[in-house]
């Protein structure tokens, strides 16, 4: 597991004022934010479009891929997306990356906006999708998909390096030089140089020698051009090579993207949500499924809960879980095109929100602690004592807690089933078909059942069956466990009426007929299917510690009592596995195997963004996380080593 970061998990807002002209001004580092000719985007338009020669340069091409050094206002984001969408030859798909480390509030942004009107379409569905200032790659997807913002909220030095990309043009936008040296370092300039295509332009502001000479260093060559206004020159620049983004594809040679087909192998909530984020790009999906019906196995309970891991060192699993639930709240916004809250078993006016009870009282002493030390913002997590938990529960709790106020309930079966539903032209459903193994033959995967036969072929495949997925000869090595879980179904009473649902040891929260589900069971090397008395007892007595009373005096084998036994598949380092095989590991080339597993108890947060990186990966576009998270989940942390 990397390393943690043991800092704030939030990032100070910027709170811009106006300067003796008008303008928006920061305090802190001394300088506008645009010039008095650029309030209505003249200077967005000059020097970042024109600089870059856009919007010619991107049409025709299936993607195209901007990268910029400070995302501030957004005007030039706003611009770009405007051109974007008067561009009848625009690419398929558009991917603007930026980095901020001074983040603006929603607030501040929508009265800011308002100075130009010609983006109120484009600035409400922005920011209706405008992240809390939480440090690392935010993932926002804009105009029905095409359009995807990755946001990069810390400093440029810290965050670039963990940028995979490859960026046709740069946007080098930034308060000058002298008031913040560290966005136009040598070391971002490399950065900057290490993720160009050749040919990658550039286009920025300023002609500062400092500028000149730190790009000149990294391999860029530089050429001033007439500026805007009172800003005579501006500066314009190119990565060595020629030619452009559909040179530069044709030129990684044949890939399993050329060809945009793929098999995935199981449609729990991981299968379902790749086939919907690679059908958003465009891909012929084949689903196969041994059940006769998605959500067959641990998506199949009744209902999940989503919240954010949250430790004291922020670790990766902290820092991955946040990234992964909050993409996961706009993922699941857009399946139905609403509201969270509205997912699932709850009605869509029922409060959304998460309640953790702590374990023990020293638990909750250390809660307390943790959000103070690592700034968690209100909005994401929050201190409850047991009077607050109380009142947000409508019950009695025992201990406080953390209150998790966009924390979701949902139904697995229900999000898998409008996944896969989101674009029926490109995903073919095949249920009741057992795939037990591969080979690769010919730049093809073909998938064999039981008897051999072949049951399906594609140059791409997915292995997202959960516990399943160690059937196949290519993934025997992942020491993926399978572990028990059982929950129980409490029969429908309006004194165990919960206002929002509660976790902790267990689990409780209701379901839309009346009933409450409460759980689950976690049990190692337990392979029985059926569902026992004592489990049923175990449940409520963990239940009941948490809600003093909750599930009265039923007896643990009464007949009034439901439940369902599913087996997660756990790693032993407790993080999801998305990514590509190694091709030595598949038998096959590389970046045509991959996996999406390991998820846990944790599905429906993980598989999302794990989701998002493959297909992310198999289109050669910006990734999702940070290389750090992303080589977190990678299946190769378990490859075994290899001999000289």
């Amino acid at each position: 597991m990397s390393q943690p970061r043991n800092r704030p998990v939030s990032l100070p807002r910027a709170e811009p004022v106006s300067s003796a002209e008008g303008m928006p001004f920061s305090i802190e580092f001394g300088d506008i934010y645009h010039s008095h000719e650029g309030a209505h985007g003249e200077q967005a338009r000059h020097v970042f479009l024109g600089g870059n020669a856009l919007p010619e340069r991107w049409q025709g091409c299936d993607r195209f891929t901007i990268v910029e050094t400070g995302f501030g206002l957004g005007l030039n984001f706003l611009e770009t997306w405007r051109a974007f969408d008067d561009d009848a030859r625009a690419p398929r798909a558009l991917h603007f990356v930026s980095v901020e480390n001074r983040p603006l509030s929603r607030a501040a942004l929508l009265g800011l906006h308002a100075r130009w009107p010609q983006h109120g379409e484009r600035s409400r569905e922005l920011l209706a999708a405008w992240p809390l200032p939480l440090a690392g790659f935010h993932r926002i997807h804009l105009a029905g998909g095409r359009i995807t913002l990755t946001l990069l909220l810390g400093e440029a030095e810290e965050l670039l390096p963990q940028l995979e990309a490859r960026a046709d043009a740069f946007y080098l936008d930034g308060f000058a030089p002298d008031r913040n040296p560290n966005l136009w370092s040598q070391a971002v300039f490399g950065e900057l140089a290490r993720i160009a295509i050749p040919g990658a332009s550039l286009a920025t502001w300023t002609v500062a020698t400092s500028v000149r000479d730190g790009l000149a260093a990294s391999g860029f060559t530089t050429e001033k051009r007439r500026g805007l206004g009172s800003k005579r020159e501006m500066l314009t620049g190119q990565y060595p090579g020629s030619g452009s983004r559909r040179a530069f594809d044709k030129a990684q040679g044949a890939s399993a993207a050329n060809h945009r087909a793929a098999i995935i192998i199981g449609a729990g909530i991981a299968g379902s949500a790749c086939a919907e984020r690679l059908a958003a790009r465009g891909w012929e999906v084949t689903l196969l499924e041994r059940h006769a019906a998605a959500a067959g196995e641990g998506s199949g309970n009744p209902l999940a809960l989503a919240t954010p891991l949250v430790n004291f060192a922020d670790e990766a699993n902290a820092r991955l879980s946040r990234a992964a639930f909050l993409y996961a709240l706009g993922w699941y916004a857009n399946l139905k095109g609403m509201n969270p809250s509205a997912i699932g078993p709850l009605p869509s006016d029922a409060p959304r929100g998460v309640l953790r009870i702590a374990r023990e009282a020293r638990d909750a002493e250390r809660f307390a602690q943790l959000l103070e030390r690592l700034a968690y913002p209100p909005e994401l997590a929050a201190f409850a004592g047991v009077v607050e938990g109380t009142r947000l529960a409508g019950r009695t709790v025992s201990r406080a807690g953390m209150w998790f106020p966009s924390g979701m309930t949902l139904a697995p079966a229900d999000a898998c089933a409008s996944a896969l539903a989101r674009w029926p032209e490109r995903v073919t459903r095949r249920f009741g078909v057992d795939a037990q193994r591969l080979e690769w033959e010919s730049g093809t995967w073909r998938v064999l059942d039981a008897a051999g036969a072949c049951i399906g072929a594609a140059p791409t495949v997915v292995l997202a069956g959960g516990n399943g997925i160690l059937s196949f000869d290519q993934a025997k090595h992942l020491p993926l466990e399978a572990i028990r879980g059982q929950v129980t179904l409490l029969p429908a009473d309006p004194e165990r009426r919960l206002d929002v649902a509660v976790s902790g040891d267990r689990h409780a929260a209701n379901l839309p007929d009346g009933r409450c589900m409460i759980g689950a069971t976690f049990q190692p090397g337990d392979n029985d299917t059926s569902l026992r008395a004592g489990d049923h007892a175990d449940n409520m007595a963990s239940v009941n510690d948490m809600l003093p009373g909750f599930c009265g005096d039923i007896d643990a084998d009464s007949s009034q009592l439901g439940g369902r036994t599913a087996f997660r598949a756990v790693t032993p380092d407790r993080l999801p596995i998305f990514g590509a095989m190694f091709g030595a590991m598949s038998g096959a080339q590389p970046q045509s195997l991959f996996i999406a597993g390991g998820l846990g108890a944790r599905g429906i947060v993980w598989a999302p963004l794990g989701a998002e990186l493959i297909a992310a990966q198999l289109n050669g576009e910006p990734l999702p996380v940070s290389r750090e998270l992303a080589q977190a989940m990678h299946p190769g942390r378990f490859d075994k080593p290899r001999g000289r």
